[in-house]
């Protein structure tokens, strides 16, 4: 039989590794290499489905929110009713408007027709009324007492003011062959705030006028 030889140890660790060796490691590290990458999967995997958990808790209770405020919304407006309060209410001043308030004065009595016209509150005081048979002459009354007329209407029969050449007024009304004239004096006797309060009542007795009346007894 042949002798067997020794083995030699440091010859072995300086020999190169064979075809099979070679393969054998080349496999082993292909299945190490997809043993971590299946393990980085599973990690990844893992850290995703920690994170999901509570991004569903979150968009759960988000949801919830919103439907609890959509109802809250709808029953704040659907209640209508006010709520009662034991706290005193701070009086509340109306600024109303005082409605103009006139009187009813009446002239020609001595005539066929009477005359009468609506006077405004704010001119009592201020005018006095003098009548002459068929003419009623409304005056300014000034600050010293004086008077100075502003107005006047006239009662004439309907023939005789017709025939008239020089006619000094204007015809308002004719009612039962009767002719109704209005004549304003615009002669302005006075100056400063006086002429102004005079110009201002001269005005309105336009408006005035409107308001005459002719009646029997």
């Amino acid at each position: 039989m042949p002798d067997k030889k020794p083995l030699d140890l440091k010859n072995l660790k300086n020999k190169k590794p064979t075809g099979s060796i070679i393969r054998r490691k080349v496999v082993s590290g292909k299945f190490s290499k997809k043993r971590r990458l299946k393990k980085h999967a599973s990690m990844l995997a893992g850290r995703i489905r920690q994170n999901v958990k509570p991004l569903s808790v979150v968009i759960a209770m988000i949801f919830i929110l919103a439907i609890a405020g959509i109802m809250i919304n709808k029953s704040s407006h659907g209640n209508n009713n006010p709520v009662a309060s034991n706290a005193p209410s701070a009086p509340v001043r109306v600024m109303e408007k005082k409605a103009e308030s006139f009187s009813r004065i009446t002239f020609f009595f001595t005539e066929p027709l009477k005359g009468s016209l609506a006077m405004p509150g704010h001119w009592e005081g201020r005018y006095r009324m003098r009548g002459d048979d068929n003419v009623a002459t409304f005056n300014y009354i000034d600050i010293l007492g004086n008077t100075s007329p502003l107005f006047s209407i006239s009662e004439y029969p309907q023939a005789d003011w017709d025939k008239m050449q020089n006619k000094d007024g204007l015809e308002i009304l004719s009612k039962d062959k009767f002719s109704f004239v209005y004549r304003k004096f615009a002669n302005n006797p006075y100056q400063g705030e006086e002429a102004q309060k005079f110009q201002k009542m001269l005005l309105e007795a336009d408006q005035i006028i409107k308001s005459f009346n002719p009646f029997k007894l």
